[in-house]
């Protein structure tokens, strides 16, 4: 049930490997509209991104959660409205920092202004990391994400991608050992292979397309191999935005699943809700666009 803890076997699960430490804003409802306009998506394209801000290291002292571990993490979450920005006062601003200000309500972590009985507004957040003692002249080093994201799935899903590459190559450091940026291997992501040259030229009823090899022989040097999968084709209606996947080429010799740039499945499922793994065609240097039924099923017009 939707905001109530799930219990199975007697087990609370916390839906969580470690706290993301993650604050976040976005576009909110329009109190003078009836009309649900979160996020502006009755424009073109919609405005879903939501902005959040989240701790990948810090050597700050450990927080002990509900279940008793320990974990690196925020110190405090707060929050505050463009009029009521916190004066130039160290006092002010640190009473932010430790949650003891009259606008936290006693609260380290301030809960969703909604939540509060505040309207929308164009509000700041605070998330901090400490307390330190730093002796003059020392320096305290901190790994920071700034993410956005599509709705807070997209965005939850991008701050968890920063970690995995933080933490990418690393021998010891993981989210339950932090380990700062000049220790330990991070970082070490696969290199995507070089953008082949492309050209097109128009056809009766549609457009030829053809590019270069380049892309199959480039070479990863953090996997120490050539890594290269195949290519994937997209076209748009008069504007570069809105992109739709027409075609896709791989050098696999099984079915897979067809995934677009967004993460989007687009197989189809049997009448029992599986999905159905398409072989999809080998690789090749050109591709004609008429429209009619691609090979995952979807009917295009022509261009």
């Amino acid at each position: 049930i939707a905001g109530e803890p799930a219990i199975i076997d007697g087990m609370l699960l916390k839906g969580y490997q470690f706290p993301r430490s993650l604050s976040y804003i976005y576009d909110g409802d329009h109190p003078g509209s009836s009309a649900n306009d979160y996020g502006e998506r009755e424009k073109s394209p919609p405005n879903e991104g939501f902005l959040g801000g989240s701790l990948v290291f810090t050597p700050a002292p450990m927080n002990t959660i509900e279940n008793g571990k320990d974990y690196m993490g925020a110190f405090s979450h707060q929050w505050w409205n463009w009029e009521s920005d916190p004066m130039d006062l160290d006092g002010d601003k640190l009473d932010y920092m430790l949650g003891q200000h009259v606008a936290s309500q006693g609260k380290r972590f301030l809960n969703n202004p909604l939540e509060l009985g505040f309207p929308q507004f164009d509000y700041r957040f605070l998330l901090t990391t400490g307390p330190f003692d730093i002796p003059e002249g020392d320096t305290v080093k901190v790994v920071f994400a700034l993410t956005c994201g599509k709705g807070l799935e997209g965005l939850r899903v991008n701050s968890d991608n920063a970690i995995k590459a933080y933490y990418s190559g690393s021998k010891e450091g993981t989210p339950y050992n932090p380990i700062s940026f000049d220790e330990d291997v991070h970082w070490n992501l696969p290199i995507p292979p070089v953008v082949p040259e492309l050209s097109y030229s128009p056809m009766s009823g549609g457009v030829r397309l053809a590019w270069d090899t380049r892309a199959e022989f480039s070479f990863d040097a953090n996997l120490g191999r050539i890594d290269f999968e195949g290519y994937q084709v997209y076209r748009a209606t008069y504007n570069p935005q809105d992109w739709e996947m027409i075609a896709s080429f791989d050098n696999r010799d099984e079915p897979v699943f067809v995934v677009d740039v967004n993460g989007d499945t687009l197989n189809d499922k049997t009448i029992d809700g599986e999905w159905i793994l398409l072989d999809l065609p080998l690789i090749q240097n050109q591709f004609e666009d008429f429209g009619g039924v691609n090979t995952w099923g979807d009917t295009l017009d022509t261009p």
